[in-house]
């Protein structure tokens, strides 16, 4: 019992998790989380979310152990030392059943994400959930969050496609003192849904607007219909063509944006960044532009062996996109190998690109932390 007084002293002076050193290295530190069981009955602690590539890769929950017959249960990871992910816990009942749906948050975490921005406040679609993740960021430059920024409008739209043959769902950014007289960028994010309720990312798009990081931008947050998300993202070309042709033009003239690629970026995460690079292909006469985070580029291979995405990239003619390319090491090898080849084949091809490996997870809170950084990439004079 003193071993586990002390460690909850650590942990009260220190916040969680703790994080040590690695002897003989400054690359790497040692991560651990403890968690206290919340009832007698509790036996079994799960981590949906951990600083291990390997666990990552295949989505696993990783198990606490329990310290002796104590509340309290821990887990211990090598990490790189700039790691970012989000995390939360899962407690077990007497039959080893969840005794909570959504991992629960860490309350001794130095940093909580701070979720979905209130100015996204619409219901979600049946199943979803949002999440309630803690954080882990050990990047040097994680301060304190800056002083509030002029808030920016965000808006819900209905948007009717004629090649899709439906009605979907999407928002829209424009910022504090948008100018329509003004030439502006156009920013097409997938996956509007996720970033609403994952990440506050009209927050994000305020602070890059206010510290002049962000030419005036309208960005357009859409969303797949419930179950077509993993159709529409990994090479339908209707889908491409409907974003190009009828999404595209009709923000535009919503908003007054010039018909110029060189000022129109479309960015996705997973499968996401996957469609982001396919649509810069596809239509390099709309999209100038490609920011790809965790591009899922390991789908669908081509009887050569060789992924469909890189290998398009090889075998067609040079275009003049831009591309932005992040991978987390926390993603496992599968993902990284796979953004490296898709690096190597830009490379090759005689693209311009920036190529980025994070210590971040293949998620919202990770990407959150460095969308920022892909906008001031592809919209820098």
């Amino acid at each position: 019992m003193d071993d586990v007084d002390a460690l909850w002293a650590e942990v009260a002076r220190r916040g969680t998790p703790l994080v040590d050193p690695v002897p003989d290295t400054t690359d790497e530190v040692e991560l651990t989380y403890p968690w206290r069981a919340s009832d007698p009955s509790v036996t079994g602690v799960e981590m949906v979310g951990t600083p291990s590539p390997v666990l990552n890769e295949t989505f696993a929950r990783h198990p606490l152990t329990r310290v002796g017959d104590t509340d309290t249960w821990t887990a211990r990871f090598r990490a790189p030392a700039r790691t970012v992910h989000g995390y939360g816990y899962v407690e077990l009942g007497p039959d080893r059943q969840p005794l909570n749906e959504a991992p629960r948050p860490d309350p001794h975490a130095r940093r909580q994400h701070p979720g979905p921005d209130a100015r996204l406040d619409v219901p979600p679609l049946p199943g979803e959930w949002t999440p309630t993740f803690s954080v882990t960021d050990l990047r040097p430059e994680a301060g304190p969050a800056p002083a509030p920024a002029a808030t920016g409008t965000v808006r819900e739209h209905s948007f009717a496609s004629e090649l899709l043959g439906d009605t979907r769902r999407l928002w829209s950014y424009t910022p504090a003192g948008y100018d329509e007289g003004q030439p502006a960028w156009l920013v097409l994010l997938h996956d509007g849904w996720q970033w609403r309720a994952s990440s506050p990312v009209a927050t994000i798009l305020d602070d890059l607007v206010a510290r002049e990081e962000l030419p005036s931008t309208v960005v357009i947050m859409h969303e797949c219909p419930e179950g077509r998300r993993g159709v529409e993202l990994v090479g339908d070309e209707r889908f491409a063509d409907a974003m190009a042709t009828e999404l595209v033009p009709w923000a535009r003239e919503t908003w007054g944006l010039p018909a110029d690629p060189a000022r129109t970026v479309v960015a996705g995460q997973s499968y996401g960044g996957l469609n982001a690079a396919y649509l810069g292909l596809r239509h390099p006469d709309v999209f100038g532009h490609v920011v790809s985070q965790s591009g899922s580029y390991w789908h669908w291979r081509e009887p050569s062996g060789e992924e469909w995405l890189t290998a398009l990239v090889r075998s067609s003619p040079r275009v003049p996109v831009t591309f932005h390319v992040e991978v987390g090491l926390l993603e496992g090898a599968m993902m990284v190998e796979a953004n490296r080849r898709l690096r190597d084949a830009l490379a090759d091809r005689g693209y311009e690109h920036a190529y980025r490996e994070t210590a971040g997870d293949h998620g919202w809170i990770a990407w959150s932390r460095t969308l920022g950084d892909a906008l001031r990439w592809v919209t820098r004079p």
